[in-house]
């Protein structure tokens, strides 16, 4: 199969039908979109279910945690997906998880070491390739999830971030199809999401922190009531980092900006 025929993004929905997932996933492709998390949030409320993706060539607008413009040109891979779990206690094991779908689909398809940063960032060559925004809305009375995930492909890293930003191009040395990427990714995250919904949280937490950097290593945490510099020694069971500071005391954090720090 040639790059273009890989490349296609159209072609996904005649592909999903033949995946074995346990969600029956169905896919809406757009050249150009504000962002894919609006698109997704107006097919939410229409009533959409569980696995539709909303999937753009490129994002007009795009933005990722803490309101940040996310830059989403042409040749990414930028997607958002509905869930719709039963209620659950730890809405962000779902980021965890996509992260590390993310992380498992770039190593086994192009053997990049791509490891995870808290609390969704994926990072190859010490530089972030891929961020997860999730969103929890309320529509008709149940929960909904929209995950948005934008992976740096063929896209052009603008040289004002370069030096904090990659692209899977950058890293190999040529373009590669986002359609065998997307796929993959489906089905790592099919499984572990099920997992998440059927209570085995033990398994996704220890997959997370078997991929991530921040884990074990000195931190700073800024966070709207302040900054906090310890050493991150795991991630609990909701999701949240905790770091032990330099008087003993534990403290978790379910949001915030992570710098890792020397020393």
């Amino acid at each position: 199969m040639s790059f273009q025929d890989t490349d296609d993004l159209v072609l996904l929905s005649q592909l999903l039908p033949k995946l074995n997932t346990v969600i029956r996933w169905r896919a809406f492709y757009y050249d150009s979109l504000p962002t894919t998390q609006g698109e997704a949030l107006r097919l939410a409320e229409a009533g959409f279910p569980e696995g539709t993706l909303v999937i753009a060539n490129q994002m007009t607008a795009g933005r990722g945690r803490m309101s940040r413009q996310w830059l989403a040109p042409p040749g990414g891979l930028w997607f958002t997906a509905i869930l719709r779990p039963p209620p659950i206690s730890q809405p962000h094991l779902v980021n965890l998880a996509a992260a590390v779908a993310v992380a498992r689909s770039v190593k086994d398809l192009f053997s990049v070491d791509a490891k995870l940063k808290w609390p969704n960032d994926v990072i190859a060559g010490g530089k972030k390739l891929c961020g997860i925004l999730s969103e929890l809305h309320v529509s008709g009375g149940s929960f909904v999830i929209l995950l948005g995930v934008g992976i740096n492909v063929n896209n052009d890293i603008p040289e004002e971030i370069r030096h904090t930003a990659t692209s899977l191009r950058a890293l190999l040395g040529h373009r590669v199809g986002r359609l065998p990427l997307l796929l993959s990714f489906i089905k790592f995250f099919d499984g572990d999401y099920t997992l998440i919904k059927k209570g085995y949280t033990d398994l996704i937490i220890s997959s997370y922190q078997a991929l991530c950097t921040t884990i074990g290593g000195r931190v700073e945490v800024t966070t709207p009531t302040g900054s906090y510099v310890g050493v991150a020694v795991g991630v609990d069971e909701m999701g949240r980092l905790i770091v032990r500071t330099p008087s003993g005391a534990r403290i978790l954090f379910s949001a915030g900006e992570v710098l890792h720090v020397e020393g």
